[in-house]
């Protein structure tokens, strides 16, 4: 069979897909799991053999996706959708802009997309070549609010079966007037988004971002501090966890390596294991009006000794585990070498173990 059909237009579209707790669902669509040889090399859309679109125009449209089970819902808008002429195995440009709610939680996202396509003619998967886009994302939940990116992706690929392959993404994000610069490669499926690759982040002073995103900026007794921070590593984003590992960062004037993870973003659980080459904490601190006890006795084998809580209003509601680790510290006017601490903080409350110190 051959379809040939002139610009198909639709307008005011508003689709409802459920997915039930025992997997039912309320559309069906033709299954891609048969081989090639077994619908004779045609296409497996009713054995289709080949189709010719004139073009595609969408807008003002909406599909809402909703799992019962999960009780997970994506909201995809469309403004403006557009293509040339369409037929199996061949490129066509793709123009669109969308807007996505739920692809990541509490996320919502504007899109901009331009791009080549092909739809493959076997299982009618489409994939997206040289894909060009910006996006502007809205949360209360992550980083003030806002976030801009715009970049490019080489190819996203099986869009339409289980699992969409994305390769090579290049981007400039800006996060709260900081900006970052993220690659990576990964794919979407049932169990949500996993990505990763290399990220940097240009220098930016933490004390400003922290009164433009509205937090309470430390009292610092040097108010010289907080003013650079930089870092570049290798990241990893899987559903609601992430991962920043091989990382190296300068912080005024201390340089660190090590690693920081997300074991939910949506719990705020958070861990770190890092080492630094210096650190003045008096710079930083004023353990005389604290209230934060910390043990200089120990010797190279160092017993741990627990300290009394600080509370930190900007970790209020943080679930916070980690080790940090120092070659040079000065604490309270004391020069301490390789010192090894574990610091935990619950519900805003930070407490220190001194672990080892020369």
């Amino acid at each position: 069979q051959e379809i040939k059909l002139d610009v198909f237009s639709i307008k005011g579209l508003d689709l409802q897909l459920i997915s039930l707790e025992d997997g039912k669902t309320n559309w069906s669509f033709s299954s891609a799991d048969s081989p090639p040889e077994e619908n004779n090399g045609k296409s497996i859309a009713n054995n289709i053999s080949s189709f010719d679109i004139r073009g595609v125009e969408i807008r003002d449209s909406r599909i809402d996706y909703f799992d019962v089970a999960t009780n997970e819902r994506i909201v995809l808008e469309i403004v403006d959708l557009n293509t040339d002429s369409i037929e199996f195995d061949k490129a066509f440009s793709l123009r669109g802009q969308l807007r996505v709610d739920g692809l990541v939680e509490n996320v919502m996202a504007d899109l901009q997309l331009d791009t080549q396509a092909v739809l493959n003619s076997i299982d009618t998967s489409l994939r997206l070549n040289g894909l060009g886009f910006a996006a502007s994302l809205q949360s209360d939940d992550y980083l003030g609010g806002a976030i801009a990116a715009e970049g490019t992706i080489a190819q996203v690929k099986d869009i339409g079966l289980e699992r969409i392959d994305i390769k090579d993404l290049d981007a400039t994000v800006n996060v709260a007037g900081v900006n970052v610069q993220v690659s990576g490669s990964g794919n979407y499926d049932d169990s949500g988004l996993m990505m990763t690759g290399p990220l940097n982040v240009a220098s930016f002073a933490p004390r400003e971002l922290m009164q433009l995103l509205g937090q309470a900026v430390p009292d610092t007794v040097d108010p010289d501090t907080l003013k650079k921070l930089s870092l570049a590593g290798d990241w990893m984003l899987e559903g609601d966890t992430a991962k920043l590992e091989n990382l190296s960062l300068q912080l005024d004037d201390s340089a660190g390596t090590g690693a920081v993870r997300i074991a939910s973003i949506g719990q705020g659980t958070y861990g770190f294991d890092l080492e630094f080459d210096k650190l003045d904490a008096d710079r930083y601190l004023s353990f005389e009006s604290a209230a934060v006890a910390v043990d200089t006795s120990g010797d190279a084998s160092g017993g741990a000794t627990e300290t009394d809580d600080l509370p930190i209003d900007t970790l209020r509601g943080l679930n916070l585990d980690g080790r940090v680790r120092f070659a040079d510290l000065e604490i309270m006017g004391i020069q301490l070498k390789n010192t090894d601490i574990r610091i935990s903080a619950d519900n805003g409350a930070i407490r220190l173990k001194p672990m080892t110190a020369d």
